[in-house]
């Protein structure tokens, strides 16, 4: 018999309830949940989400550069990360979240400034393990980032992935 979702101390702080992290992600790309703090930190947007796949964009300039003056890697980074993550969102069952376990990306072009998205897409997605591999991409189509990781798939304890709140709405 399967039990009815529960609310954590934390969640009802928040004003949400607990879901898994594929339903999180789907109600972050729809606009009803805050996205992770990191990805709100950097401006991430997400674009697109679903059939193993998903579609991030991040603008970048000078606050995001490292002390050679050219883009840091660890935003690339950043931004695979979480677009890889989404992808594999949409392959895990409800009550199932995932980490990743290696994260490997080889950055192709320097870049200072400007629009990158992130596409990411599961190649296999196995029942313990999830693999998946991400492009990133400049203003002009320009390949900037190419990365790879393995994700894990994890039973939720209360939860899974990120326990957003609602997005506040005017009045």
């Amino acid at each position: 018999m399967r039990r009815a979702p529960q609310t954590s101390k934390k969640s009802r702080a928040l004003g949400a309830s607990v879901r898994g992290f594929r339903e999180e992600v789907q109600a972050m790309a729809r606009g009803e949940l805050e996205l992770s703090p990191f990805d709100r930190l950097v401006g991430i947007r997400i674009l697109e989400v679903a059939g193993g796949r998903a579609r991030l964009a991040i603008d970048v300039g000078e606050r995001f550069h490292n002390p050679a003056h050219v883009l840091h890697g660890g935003i690339l980074s950043g931004l695979v990360d979480s677009a890889m993550a989404y992808a594999v969102s949409t392959q895990l069952d409800p009550d199932e979240s995932c980490t990743n376990i290696d994260l490997t990306i080889r950055f192709v072009k320097a870049t200072v400034a400007g629009a990158m998205v992130a596409e990411a897409k599961v190649v296999r997605a196995g029942r313990t393990v999830v693999v998946v591999e991400c492009d990133v991409t400049d203003s002009e189509a320009e390949l900037v980032a190419r990365a790879s990781s393995s994700f894990v798939r994890r039973r939720a304890r209360g939860g899974a992935g990120w326990l957003g709140k609602p997005k506040e709405r005017p009045a």
